[in-house]
């Protein structure tokens, strides 16, 4: 109960005994007046919400606190239910922490699965755990998968990869990384309950997402050494036209002809080359 609410029902009683004392003919009167305007008051201001979920409370039109499950009195006419409560059921969370590097500079997987919701001890409703309200809750959702992301990339610096083998480890990481984003998360309104490092082993798509990527770095080191050779052994050849060549003669192998004008007649530094012979068909012996 706040301030205002404690005040406005501890002094209308006071001041209802102060008109009849002031003036006792009219006291039934009085009386029968304050009983109609409780009863009023009690009709428009209590509200129930069942459990697991809180009203959000509304002051003079402004966010003003978080009231708790069950019968709440409101003041009417100066605080107002929202329509939508505040769910506080724990929420499940699989994602998985890319760019990681341990200390000795290898990569590291790491899959969580973790439970969150909002904090249950809020109650005041100030500017920040205002913009998290006025969030939807997949919005609160990538907040916190975005913050283990951070903190978990400070964090596995400080372990080898080898050490980050050992279960136990894992789950002091887990305990450090809980900790840490819990304080990050509090003054949102938000925190985690468990986290649970599922394993190690990175999933097939990964893996073969990281072979692709070994293998373009790969092709484009090779790339960048043969532009180097042809500048070195072919002065007087433009790169960019070897690389035609060198794709001319790769359509050649395979018996397909380029397009029309595609290259020059002739280019400084090399020879000549006529087109490839359409890929036709054999003909058939009668």
């Amino acid at each position: 109960m706040d301030s205002l609410t404690r005040a406005l029902l501890i002094g209308a009683p006071s001041l209802v005994i102060v008109s009849v004392l002031l003036f006792p003919s009219y006291g039934p009167f009085i009386f029968l007046a304050a009983a109609i305007v409780a009863a009023v008051a009690l009709r428009v201001g209590l509200h129930n919400t069942p459990d697991p979920f809180r009203p959000i409370i509304y002051r003079f039109g402004q966010m003003h606190r978080l009231g708790q499950p069950g019968v709440s009195l409101l003041l009417p006419f100066i605080d107002e239910q929202a329509p939508q409560s505040l769910d506080m059921r724990p929420l499940s969370l699989k994602f998985d922490v890319y760019q990681l590097a341990a200390s000795d500079g290898d990569s590291v997987f790491m899959n969580l699965e973790l439970t969150w919701q909002m904090r249950p001890d809020v109650d005041r409703i100030d500017p920040l755990l205002k913009q998290t309200l006025l969030k939807s809750p997949e919005q609160r959702e990538r907040l916190v998968e975005h913050t283990i992301s951070t903190v978990a990339r400070q964090v596995l610096l400080n372990y080898t990869t080898a050490a980050l083998k050992r279960s136990d480890a894992r789950e002091s990481i887990t305990e450090i990384l809980r900790n840490a984003v819990n304080e990050l998360l509090a003054p949102h309104g938000l925190m985690v309950e468990t986290i649970f490092w599922r394993g190690s082993v990175p999933s097939p798509d990964y893996l073969k997402a990281k072979l692709a990527m070994k293998i373009a770095h790969e092709q484009l080191e090779l790339y960048v050494q043969d532009m180097a050779l042809v500048g070195e052994q072919l002065p007087s050849v433009d790169p960019e036209t070897f690389v035609l060549r060198q794709t001319w003669l790769e359509l050649a192998r395979r018996g397909i002809a380029p397009p029309v004008g595609a290259l020059p007649a002739a280019t400084p530094g090399l020879p000549y080359m006529p087109p490839p012979p359409a890929n036709l068909p054999p003909k058939r012996e009668n």
